[in-house]
């Protein structure tokens, strides 16, 4: 699949598996809409997209947060006059297994993180309505 002119929302940009997703789909002539919550990383990483063959936006985004993903989706058909494809790459990993978690705040930070997923789903349902490709990545932890 060639990804050359396809605009492209890639949330979870800014480290890691989306940061190094931006940087290859930059290179094969994408339009990138980048979405994360580190504006600092977020606008460093389309920095150096935008020196690819792509163009790339950053809008900062908190995917559990409705009203921010339908900004993203405002400001992306606003740059580029459509989306073609959403990708989530969302996640976040405890270097800890949880039954080494010793503190409250430590359960209560993993529990915070597995009932914020109702929101991401709430944000993806935005873009149902505009008939795109959705994609999911998530990360998978051994055992």
């Amino acid at each position: 699949m060639s990804f050359a002119n396809q605009t492209i929302i890639l949330t979870g940009a800014s480290a890691g598996i989306g940061r190094a997703l931006a940087l290859s789909l930059a290179q094969q002539g994408a339009n990138l809409v980048l979405a994360a919550r580190n504006q600092a990383a977020l606008e460093e990483i389309a920095a150096a997209c935008t020196n690819q063959t792509g163009s790339a936006i950053a809008i900062p985004t908190d995917v559990t947060q409705p009203e921010t993903c339908q900004q993203l989706v405002e400001k992306a058909i606003a740059t580029f006059g459509q989306i073609d494809i959403l990708i989530n790459v969302l996640g976040k990993s405890n270097a800890a297994p949880p039954r080494s978690m010793r503190s409250a705040a430590a359960m209560l930070g993993a529990i915070s993180v597995m009932l914020s997923t109702s929101e991401i789903v709430k944000g993806t349902l935005l873009f149902v309505p505009l008939n795109i490709e959705v994609s999911y990545c998530r990360e998978i932890e051994p055992d």
